[in-house]
């Protein structure tokens, strides 16, 4: 039987280990917000290139990828097989403009928005320009490189155009 020391001790115990807080990581938020910007652009910059396959490098082995009125397409090997099919087209091109990011407080995942003119063929044959929103989810992996997980591009509403 414990007595009523050892239930006050046990207690006290108790109560300083759940006041103890974890002191976080330190994290160089400015940087990563630079380094996340700086991937964001560079994929941007090879998908306006259509450089298909240094486009699908930056998305990890789990991404999905949302294109309007398509299935999502689950892992790289999907995307590249979508983006290889849209570079065929002679009228594909992707323009992007200056969006923004940020980043959780830990700096383990950002985000990146950035409007979109996404140019192609129709299925009628005239060539169509959408005004998109091409909003990413980045994840860093344990090297410290961001890595895109989730990809969705949606159409903007008129007034954003």
């Amino acid at each position: 039987m414990m007595t009523a020391n050892r239930c006050f001790m046990l207690l006290a115990m108790l109560a300083l280990v759940s006041c103890t807080t974890q002191t976080p990581p330190v994290v160089d938020r400015e940087a990563l917000l630079t380094s996340l910007t700086t991937a964001n652009a560079e994929y941007e910059a090879s998908l306006a290139a259509l450089d298909i396959e240094s486009a699908t490098s930056w998305y990890s082995a789990d991404a999905v990828l949302y294109m309007p009125g398509l299935d999502a397409l689950a892992g790289v090997d999907a995307i590249r097989e979508f983006m290889d099919a849209a570079a065929a087209d002679p009228n594909v091109a992707a323009e992007f403009s200056s969006g923004y990011a940020a980043i959780s407080d830990d700096g383990a995942l950002g985000y990146t928005m950035s409007p979109m003119a996404h140019t192609y063929t129709g299925e009628d044959g005239t060539i169509v320009t959408d005004h998109m929103r091409d909003f990413h989810v980045w994840r860093r992996s344990s090297d410290g490189a961001w890595q895109l997980v989730i990809d969705v591009a949606n159409t903007a509403p008129a007034q954003e155009e």
